[in-house]
C-alpha cells in the first residue's frame, strides 16, 4: 500500500512540474523578461515582477475555475440517476 501511495504521489508531482526552459521562454515572450538564469531576476524591479506574478496567479485562477466548472458539470451528470430500462 505504501508503494502504491508513493508511486501515485510521485506521478502526481511530475504532472505539475514546470519545465524551466519553457517558463523562461514564456517570460521572454509574454512579459519581455529575458534571463539566461533565474538568479538574474534580482536585477529586475520588484514592481515588474509583481505584475508578472499577478498575471500568473490570475491565469491559474481562471484555469482552476474552468476545471472546477467542468468537473462540477461532469459530476452532476454522472450523479443524476437515469431511469431503469
Amino acid at each position: 500500500m505504501t508503494r502504491l501511495f508513493r508511486f501515485g504521489l510521485r506521478g502526481g508531482m511530475r504532472s505539475i512540474e514546470i519545465n524551466r526552459e519553457d517558463f523562461r521562454r514564456y517570460l521572454a515572450r509574454k512579459h519581455k523578461i529575458h534571463v539566461a538564469d533565474f538568479r538574474q531576476l534580482r536585477n529586475f524591479p520588484v514592481e515588474q515582477l509583481d505584475s508578472v506574478a499577478a498575471a500568473l496567479v490570475r491565469d491559474a485562477q481562471r484555469l482552476a475555475l474552468l476545471e472546477g466548472a467542468g468537473f462540477g458539470l461532469g459530476g452532476m451528470i454522472t450523479l443524476v440517476p437515469t431511469p431503469a430500462c
